[in-house]
């Protein structure tokens, strides 16, 4: 049986959550912290630890390894060597973070689900499921959270919805001192050491990694050079490019089949048609409508229109253009909604 004021909260080791855990109780919830424990992670365990003690919740570590390399890990690795840029967080949340706590929810009796994402979820009379929509703060998370499934997001509850986090701190000064000036993570949590580069030659090998290797090209297929992969680049980068071109240069496009990395200028990278496969959607108003897009985790919206297909794909147009959508990122929609404001209409991956 499950009982509506018991909360599982996904317990990081960090300020957020450690506030979430505090908020709860002041709700009356009863509360089963878990932190999601990994061979990959750097260990925060004994933070998150501390955290449920200072709120006098219950506390249990679940592991996640097998999970994360199978959903996460593996498919990130390949997609850098297929000259991508995939967004972990997007896999992650829908395959390992949040079922693994629902897991635990359901054998906790819990009916919440709860993180400390900086997100809203809205309920409208146009959509039958719950909807993430923006929050008002500039750490807005909604992006990360497109992919999550109707019967999750129906169990979701997010404290830090409305609050910024400077908010956040100041609460955690009063609620959990130890942790209120704790820094943000910034890294990929399974590349703790930020070093991608390092992490895909342990991962992928050396002569993977040297297969890789290719030509530069202007745009009309001139050989500028050699570079050092194609897993070193991402579109419209222009930092580390290892030649001098007496100007700026951008990354334009990469070939996973012939190994060139294609430069050109700033003009080059935008796009003004976007393609997007695996898609999801939870509002679906017309054939084809307007929308406001992110391509990358950022607060910039792009105008578009997108026309979604009944196979999984979609294309997004925009009359402005958009720039560099890199093809592993995602491309999320969002609109208004019922009063609701920047509501996620769904959205897939940029191809």
């Amino acid at each position: 049986m499950k009982h509506a004021k018991r909360a599982v909260l996904g317990l990081s080791g960090g300020v957020d959550s450690a506030v979430c855990a505090a908020l709860l109780k002041r709700e009356g919830y009863e509360v089963l912290g878990v932190y999601l424990k990994s061979r990959r992670f750097r260990d925060d365990s004994e933070a998150a630890a501390k955290a449920a003690t200072a709120a006098d919740i219950s506390f249990r570590i679940v592991d996640i390894s097998d999970e994360l390399d199978t959903h996460v890990v593996a498919p990130f690795i390949s997609c850098y060597l297929c000259g991508q840029t995939p967004n972990p967080c997007i896999s992650c949340n829908p395959t390992v973070k949040f079922p693994t706590l629902v897991r635990a929810a359901d054998e906790f009796g819990a009916e919440t689900i709860v993180t400390g994402h900086y997100a809203r979820i809205v309920r409208v009379p146009s959509c039958e499921c719950p909807l993430v929509a923006a929050s008002n703060c500039r750490n807005d998370q909604s992006y990360m959270l497109y992919r999550l499934p109707p019967e999750i997001l129906a169990r979701l509850k997010f404290p830090l919805a409305e609050v910024d986090k400077e908010t956040v701190r100041f609460l955690a000064s009063d609620l959990i001192p130890d942790l209120a000036e704790k820094p943000d993570s910034m890294e990929i949590c399974f590349i703790p050491d930020d070093d991608r580069l390092g992490f895909l030659a342990r991962e992928a090998g050396a002569d993977t990694l040297e297969s890789l290797r290719g030509d530069f090209i202007d745009a009309n297929g001139n050989v500028l050079g050699r570079h050092d992969g194609i897993h070193c680049y991402t579109i419209g980068q222009r930092r580390g490019l290892t030649l001098a071109f007496g100007e700026r240069a951008y990354v334009a496009a990469i070939d996973p089949v012939k190994k060139t990395v294609t430069l050109a200028d700033n003009a080059a990278v935008t796009k003004h048609t976007v393609f997007l496969k695996d898609c999801v959607w939870h509002y679906l108003p017309a054939e084809t409508f307007p929308v406001r897009v992110r391509v990358r985790h950022s607060r910039t919206y792009a105008e578009g229109v997108v026309t979604p297909n009944s196979d999984g794909t979609a294309v997004i147009t925009f009359a402005d253009g958009v720039r560099a959508p890199a093809p592993g990122q995602s491309a999320v929609c969002y609109g208004d909604l019922d009063g609701e404001t920047n509501v996620v209409f769904g959205g897939g991956i940029i191809i």
